[in-house]
C-alpha cells in the first residue's frame, strides 16, 4: 500500500505509543481498526501470501469485511447453512453506525470479500454449496480476490482524508483515478488504466486492440511482463468498439482470471 497513498508508515518501533506487532499465532486474524499500544496482527502457518498479510493489515487500517457491509444484501446473499460455525462471526453484517463506505460502491473483488466457498462446513464443501452467492451470478469467481483492489486503497484514502491533500490542486484525473496524496501532480488509476492521469493503457504486456464483427483470437503471453509487489502478472489490453457495429458480446475463454470494464466513448 505504500505507492498507493498517505498510509505507508504502519510497523512502529519499541520506542512507539502505538505499534503493530506481526508473529507467528495459530491462524490469520487482526483487530479492525486502531486499537491503541500494541496491536497484534497474526500471520501464522498457511498466512504466508501477501494477499492474506495485506488483508489483515487491511483489518488493522480499519477495513471490515466486504460481505459485512450493511449494505451487503444488496449484492450478495448470505447462506447461512451453509457456514461452520466457527466462522460465522466472520459474515456478521455491520450497521451503519459502524460502517461507513463513504458512497463507494460495494466492490466484488474486494481484497477484503471473502470467497463464494469461504467458511463452508465440510457438507457444503462436498456438495459444491456456496456461502456467499453474489446477486449478478458471473461475479462468483470473482470473490475472494488475493489482489488490493482500486476501491480498497481509495476507500483507505478517503478514511484518513490523504485525499483531502490536494484539495485545490488542478489534477485532472480521469476514469475514476484520485491524485496520488504523496504527489498531486499524478495520479491513482483503478485497473486497466495508466499514464500520469490514467488516461492511457497501463505500461507492458498488453495492447490496443479494434473489435470486428467477426470472432477475433486473442493470445497473449504473461511470460515476458514484470511481476507486481504482490507477485501477479498483469497484461492489459484494450478493446475498442464502435457501439453502432452490432459487435457480440464478450466471450472470453481461458483458465485465468480476466478483468474487464466497460468505458464509453
Amino acid at each position: 500500500m505504500e505507492e498507493s497513498g498517505v498510509v505507508h508508515e504502519i510497523f512502529g518501533f519499541a520506542l512507539a505509543k502505538d505499534m503493530i506487532l506481526v508473529y507467528w499465532e495459530r491462524g490469520c486474524w487482526s483487530e479492525v481498526g486502531r486499537q491503541g499500544e500494541l496491536q497484534l496482527i497474526s500471520l501464522g502457518e498457511g498466512c504466508e501470501q501477501i494477499g492474506t498479510a495485506a488483508h489483515e493489515i487491511g483489518h488493522a487500517l480499519g477495513l471490515w469485511h466486504t460481505q459485512g457491509r450493511y449494505d451487503r444484501d444488496k449484492f450478495v446473499t448470505i447462506v447461512r447453512e451453509n457456514i461452520n460455525e466457527t466462522y460465522i462471526e466472520q459474515f456478521t453484517k455491520e450497521t451503519r453506525k459502524t460502517n461507513n463506505n463513504y458512497n463507494l460502491t460495494y466492490d466484488y473483488g474486494s481484497i477484503m470479500h471473502y470467497g463464494a466457498r469461504s467458511g463452508a462446513t465440510d457438507k457444503a464443501e462436498e456438495n459444491g454449496n456456496l456461502t456467499v452467492v453474489p446477486k449478478i451470478a458471473k461475479y462468483t469467481e470473482t470473490l475472494g480476490s488475493h489482489i488490493i483492489a482500486f476501491y480498497d486503497l481509495l476507500m483507505i484514502n478517503t478514511h484518513y482524508n490523504c485525499t483531502g491533500l490536494c484539495k485545490g490542486v488542478p489534477t485532472k484525473c480521469y476514469n475514476g483515478g484520485f491524485a496520488h496524496p504523496r504527489d498531486c501532480s499524478k495520479c491513482i488509476c483503478p485497473s486497466g488504466y495508466g499514464g500520469k492521469f490514467c488516461s492511457k493503457r497501463p505500461t507492458g504486456c498488453g495492447g490496443v486492440l479494434r473489435a470486428r464483427r467477426q470472432w477475433q483470437m486473442l493470445e497473449g503471453n504473461l511470460n515476458g511482463s514484470e511481476v507486481g509487489l504482490d507477485g501477479y502478472r498483469r497484461c492489459n489490453y484494450w478493446i475498442k468498439v464502435y457501439l453502432l457495429n452490432g459487435i457480440n458480446k464478450e466471450r472470453i475463454i481461458g483458465a485465468m482470471a480476466v478483468q474487464h470494464l466497460y468505458t464509453p466513448r
